[in-house]
């Protein structure tokens, strides 16, 4: 359950937080982003029932929602020269990655705790923040006029709940 509402609002408001890069500025979703990510890392790491940690993953996801988006628009719009290859959404998810990330949650839970997989995140989050608000500029679509859809984000997150079997 823990995972599933991870991935399930990641998923539900991943198109949202795309928009609001538009609407809003990426650099402003961006650091939105690193701020709810980064913070409910914290909070999973101190969560002490099992509500508390489903609840905060759900936000977390939320969180890596907004941030997705941001990062590749950011990377794509800063480097957007011919010679740097576009990041592509298989590229950023290879199997190669998933290797060194198992690896170090398996040292960090039997050096420390299970705790630390959270933990992990806020250091991250905290330099990815400072940069982006020391050197990244503000850019957004200015044509964006379309309202942002949270309800149908919403609706799709639960839609997406209540059809999953695990939950």
């Amino acid at each position: 359950m823990v995972v599933n509402a991870y991935v399930l609002t990641f998923a539900g408001f991943l198109l949202l937080g795309g928009r609001a890069c538009d609407f809003f500025g990426r650099r402003k979703v961006y650091i939105t982003g690193i701020i709810l990510f980064t913070l409910a890392s914290i909070g999973a790491g101190v969560a002490q029932t099992g509500t508390q940690m489903i609840t905060i993953r759900a936000i977390q996801g939320i969180g890596g929602a907004i941030l997705s988006p941001a990062t590749l628009t950011i990377i794509v719009t800063t480097f957007h020269d011919h010679a740097c290859p576009r990041p592509s959404a298989p590229g950023a998810q290879s199997p190669g990655r998933a290797a060194p990330s198992v690896s170090l949650g398996r040292i960090l839970t039997g050096w420390a705790s299970w705790r630390w997989v959270f933990f992990i995140n806020v250091p991250f989050g905290i330099v990815a923040g400072t940069v982006a608000v020391m050197y990244l500029r503000e850019m957004r679509n200015r044509d964006a006029t379309t309202k942002l859809d949270v309800t149908g984000s919403v609706l799709v997150t639960g839609v997406s709940r209540r059809r999953s079997t695990r939950w």
